[in-house]
């Protein structure tokens, strides 16, 4: 529990950091006065000024803020003021957040490639200037299960199922509860001793504990671990992490408009979205697998909150943005009230639908 809480803190302080930062960066640059840089909601825990700015550490630990002279649409005559900038400057300020989460995923990727490590990211090695050792190692075998009577032993490896490779754990897990639906033996090519294999197996159901509710699975007899890992050489790792990125990227996309669709057309939410719980629990998950699952986290939240965040929608980046846009084209300013109602209604919705994915995994995970 411990390691799961500290896991969810380190993440979501990293990827909110950086966001805020692009913020607070880019409105220094352009001499916007920055009023206070906080991590977290309030009330707050800790704040200190220095200089013109109080930078706090506030007690809900869910995003982070940076106030901005004029953000409220208050105007006056100073020329730090946000309102008091033109068009272009405001949409960087606020486009800059987004900005720093697709770096941050860039360079903790280019650092992964460089360096090697075992790929959680499902997909990650598909690019052809990846070196791929990364395999599935059978470290235990259970008397007279199916692997046993098929001469399977502790130090094979899994190489394809169903003719798919496999290089993830989680991918044969997957795969064999998927195939043994059809009630028939499962393909399997196995590595022994440098010698490929092929064999049939079928499947036998057990009872595991998954958050203290007993589930049904399908299993062949083994125990597994992951071998291996992949690496570029370390010129090329900027440029694979710069396609692996985008590659997210167009996962997310896709996955949030599937998620908006069905929210909109069913008015309901998909069981495999998930809320702070879901994401501490996959956060701990990775700490426990390993500091290099812990980055390929952070990798995948930072660019779904940087997809996220520049939706065109009122309390977020893209809304403020789009603001800027209206003003630009009808050549007239939103009235502040209108801005304020609107972004207050935005808000509204955003924290009502964190609210309700949070009860989905509280039902979903069995919390209490």
């Amino acid at each position: 529990m411990i390691i799961t809480v500290l896991a969810f803190l380190f993440v979501f302080a990293v990827i909110v950091l950086a966001h805020e930062f692009g913020h607070f960066i880019s409105a220094k640059k352009f001499g916007v006065r920055v009023d206070e840089f906080a991590f977290g909601f309030p009330p707050k825990i800790w704040s200190k000024k220095k200089g013109e700015t109080r930078y706090a550490i506030n007690a809900i630990p869910l995003g982070g803020y940076v106030k901005l002279l004029g953000e409220d649409g208050s105007k006056d005559k100073n020329p730090r003021n946000l309102n008091n900038k033109p068009a272009w400057q405001k949409t960087i300020i606020f486009a800059s957040g987004v900005a720093m989460n697709f770096l941050l995923a860039w360079v903790l990727l280019s650092g992964f490639y460089a360096f090697g490590g075992q790929a959680v990211i499902d997909g990650a090695w598909d690019h052809k200037e990846v070196i791929n050792n990364q395999k599935v190692k059978i470290v235990e075998v259970d008397e007279e299960s199916p692997a046993a009577k098929s001469g399977v032993k502790s130090g094979d490896f899994i190489v394809k199922i169903n003719d798919k490779s496999v290089y993830q754990t989680g991918a044969v897990f997957s795969e064999v509860q998927s195939s043994s639906k059809n009630n028939s033996e499962i393909p399997f090519v196995i590595e022994s001793s440098g010698d490929l294999k092929e064999i049939n197996l079928k499947t036998y159901k057990t009872k595991i504990d998954v958050n203290g509710e007993q589930v049904e699975i399908e299993r062949i007899g083994v125990t597994m671990e992951v071998d291996g890992k992949i690496r570029t050489v370390w010129y090329q790792a900027p440029f694979v992490a710069f396609k692996e990125m985008f590659r997210i990227v167009e996962m997310s996309v896709t996955g949030l408009f599937d998620f908006l669709k069905t929210l909109f057309t069913t008015f309901k939410i998909s069981n495999e979205v998930g809320g702070p719980i879901a994401i501490a629990q996959v956060t701990g998950a990775a700490a426990k697998m390993g500091f290099a699952a812990l980055i390929q986290t952070i990798i995948i939240l930072s660019i779904v909150l940087g997809v996220f965040n520049i939706l065109p929608f009122p309390a977020l980046d893209g809304g403020h943005i789009l603001f800027v846009g209206i003003e630009k084209v009808t050549g007239k300013e939103v009235p502040p009230q209108i801005k304020n109602i609107v972004n207050l209604i935005g808000f509204g919705l955003l924290l009502l639908l964190i609210i309700s994915v949070t009860f989905k995994d509280v039902a979903r995970l069995n919390v209490f």
